[in-house]
C-alpha cells in the first residue's frame, strides 16, 4: 500500500474502523477519550482582549467544536431516585461545554449532551455524569493534566494561558 491508499483509507476510517464516515478531505485522528463519542464537528472564531503598555490589543484564535455524548456504558442510568424512591424517567437533555487539549494551533472544545432523568414523584433531576471533565473547572482531564505539563516544565502562567485558551486565573488554580 503506497502513501496515498493509506491516506485514503484513513481518511474513511471512523472512530469503530468501519468505512464511510469521513467527509472527502478529513483525516480522523482519534483523540484517545473512549468515554466521549463525537457526533458532530463545527468551526469558531474566539477573540481575545487584553492590555499591553496601556494599549487595548485584541487576538483571535480558531475554535474547533466537537459536538457529542457520554459513551452509554460509562453511566448506569437510574430507575429509582435517590431521594424517594419512586420511578425516574428521560426528561430531555443538559448541555454542557468543556475546554479541550488545543489541536493544531486551534483552541478545541467539546458540547457534550448529557442524558438527564427526572422523579415523576418528587421532581428531583439527576444528569448524566462527565466522567472525563477535569474538577473544579469547565475543562477536561487531558487539559488540565496538559496545563500542569506546561507549568512544570518552567512555563509561565501567562504561556500557558495563551496556549492553552484558558484564563490566567484557571491556570493559577490549576498550578496549585
Amino acid at each position: 500500500m503506497d502513501n496515498s491508499e493509506a491516506l485514503l483509507s484513513i481518511q474513511q476510517a471512523d472512530f469503530n474502523g468501519s468505512a464511510g464516515c469521513v467527509p472527502a478531505g478529513w483525516v480522523l485522528i482519534p483523540s484517545g477519550n473512549r468515554e466521549f463519542v463525537q457526533t458532530g464537528y463545527a468551526e469558531d472564531v474566539q477573540a481575545n482582549r487584553f492590555r499591553r503598555g496601556g494599549k487595548l490589543l485584541m487576538t483571535t484564535h480558531k475554535v474547533r467544536i466537537l459536538s457529542g455524548g457520554v459513551a452509554l456504558e460509562c453511566w448506569d442510568e437510574p430507575d429509582r431516585c435517590e431521594i424517594c424512591g419512586a420511578p425516574m424517567h428521560r426528561n430531555g437533555i443538559a448541555p454542557v461545554v468543556l475546554r479541550d487539549v488545543p489541536f493544531g494551533g486551534d483552541y478545541c472544545k467539546c458540547a457534550i449532551s448529557r442524558i438527564r432523568c427526572r422523579c415523576s414523584k418528587c421532581g428531583h433531576c439527576q444528569d448524566q455524569p462527565v466522567p472525563f471533565k477535569g474538577s473544579g473547572h469547565m475543562i477536561t482531564r487531558k487539559l488540565e493534566e496538559y496545563t500542569e505539563a506546561l507549568l512544570e516544565e518552567g512555563g509561565t502562567l501567562k504561556s500557558a494561558a495563551e496556549i492553552t485558551g484558558l484564563g490566567k486565573n484557571v491556570v493559577k488554580e490549576i498550578d496549585k
